[in-house]
């Protein structure tokens, strides 16, 4: 399912196309009445859609009729196009509303817990940022050896393919095509497509969007024990070496204890990520 974010970047390209639409309907609009009035002044009585398709009979206008034909069709296609991207505009806003509705309804414990993790966030995100600012210069200083080595697997590959059955040689099949998948995940990274701004920046996008989905799976976590969100406060929060931890309570008999713990944050290829423990306690 499409996070709220990827459906308003859909909406964005939703819209930039329906302007385009509407921009070359009236581009062919205009060609036409331009095309209706020259067959007009041409023949010296009056041309339209009704009777352009009388053109090519009355003195053969091939050259006339095209240029309004053309108008007409190009004109209807974009009028389909738009009409079929306006109906996905409207779902796309349907379904960001619904969205936004289902957020609202969920907002008391969500809230909590952004407030209480203010802290962490900022810790998380910088180091995060410095992860992926070190993977990318790590993935382009092995960059050159990757590409050598694919070209080095291919060309081995294309001499059995060439010269032998690839069914007497299925261990080395299997083997040169993992090498030409493992070079092509480095080859094809962001980090060696993007200069490092805008990687960075896309980075970024990207975090804000993980960062709220883990708001959204820890309180989902902490539901599980119906919490009366209308009375829910936070307390203790702490940012640990391990991660965060944050108290939960509601006013009844027990305490939800809600923890972020980091994960795979010392690895090169994969990226620190995070875990989700959430348990209770009777006060």
């Amino acid at each position: 399912m499409a996070t709220i974010n990827q459906l308003k970047k859909q909406l964005e390209t939703s819209t930039k196309r329906v302007a385009q639409y509407e921009s070359r309907i009236k581009m062919y609009s205009e060609r036409l009445i331009k095309a209706l009035e020259k067959a007009t002044k041409k023949l010296g009585f009056t041309i339209s859609i009704n009777n352009y398709k009388e053109l090519p009979n009355i003195g053969q206008h091939w050259d006339l009729y095209f240029s309004i034909s053309n108008a007409i069709d190009y004109k209807a296609e974009n009028e389909k196009d738009l009409e079929r991207e306006l109906k996905t505009r409207e779902s796309l806003k349907a379904q960001i509303a619904q969205i936004e509705r289902d957020l609202n309804d969920k907002k008391p414990l969500e809230n909590a817990l952004r407030s209480a993790m203010a802290d962490f966030r900022t810790v998380w995100f910088e180091k995060m940022i410095d992860w992926y600012d070190n993977h990318y210069n790590h993935l382009r200083s092995i960059l050159g050896a990757n590409l050598n080595r694919r070209e080095r697997a291919k060309a081995a590959r294309d001499y059995f393919e060439t010269r032998h059955r690839w069914n007497e040689y299925r261990k080395v099949k299997a083997y040169l095509t993992g090498v030409i998948k493992s070079c092509n995940e480095v080859i094809l990274d962001d980090a060696n497509q993007m200069d490092k701004p805008a990687y960075l920046v896309k980075v970024r996008e990207d975090l804000e969007e993980v960062w709220e989905m883990g708001i959204v799976k820890l309180a989902d976590k902490c539901r599980k024990y119906g919490l009366n969100e209308g009375k829910i406060k936070a307390s203790n929060p702490n940012v640990t070496e391990k991660g965060f931890e944050v108290l939960l309570t509601d006013g009844g008999p027990r305490v939800i204890d809600a923890r972020v713990i980091w994960a795979a944050e010392y690895s090169v290829y994969v990226s620190p990520h995070t875990r989700y423990i959430v348990t209770k306690r009777e006060q």
